[in-house]
C-alpha cells in the first residue's frame, strides 16, 4: 500500500513477476508512462487516485499520462482513478467489474475506451466526472447492450461505437 505515493514515475517498468498491487499504490504520484505487469488482475482501491502529469522542466509543457493496463485485468477497484488528471483510458476486454466512483472527479477525462463486448458491472457513480460529458467508446456490436445495462444506461448519451 502507498508504495509510490507522491513519487515521480517517468517510464517506470514494474517487474513482470508482480501480481498484486497495494491499495493507493500510486496515489498522488506524478506519472508519464506506466505499464502495469501482465499478472496483475485487479487494480486496487485508490490505486491511481489523484495522479498528476509530469511537466517538462525546460518548456513547462504538460506531458500526457499514459497508463497501460494489462490484458488479464478483471477488476478496477473503487476510487481507483478518482481525481486523476488522466485524459483518456483504454479498459481491456477482460474487465468484468468497475468499482464505485472509479473515475469520479476526473475533470480532464476526454474519453474512455471499453473493449469488453459484455458491459462490465459498473459501480455507483463509477463514471461521475463532474464534466459536461465525454465519449465512452465500446465495440460497435455492443452499443445497445451498454446503453441498456445497469449502471451504463445513465451514460447512454455518451456511449458510441469505436
Amino acid at each position: 500500500s502507498n508504495a509510490f505515493e507522491y513519487a515521480l514515475v517517468n517510464g517506470l517498468v514494474l517487474p513482470n513477476t508482480i501480481s498484486v498491487l497495494g491499495t493507493a499504490c500510486f496515489a498522488s504520484a506524478y506519472i508519464t508512462t506506466l505499464t502495469i505487469p501482465p499478472l496483475v488482475t485487479v487494480l486496487p482501491d485508490y490505486a491511481f487516485s489523484y495522479i498528476q502529469p509530469v511537466h517538462n522542466t525546460e518548456t513547462g509543457e504538460e506531458l500526457p499520462i499514459n497508463i497501460i493496463l494489462p490484458q488479464n485485468l478483471t477488476k478496477i477497484g473503487s476510487r481507483c482513478f478518482s481525481g486523476a488528471s488522466i485524459k483518456q483510458i483504454a479498459i481491456p476486454d477482460t474487465v468484468t467489474e468497475i468499482g464505485d466512483i472509479a473515475f469520479a472527479l476526473c475533470r480532464q477525462l476526454e474519453s474512455i475506451t471499453c473493449l469488453a463486448a459484455t458491459p462490465p458491472a459498473l459501480g455507483t457513480d463509477a463514471l461521475n466526472t463532474d464534466t459536461a460529458g465525454f465519449p465512452i467508446k465500446v465495440p460497435a456490436a455492443s452499443v445497445a447492450a451498454y446503453k441498456a445495462a445497469d449502471g451504463w444506461k445513465g451514460y447512454a448519451g455518451y456511449i458510441v461505437a469505436m
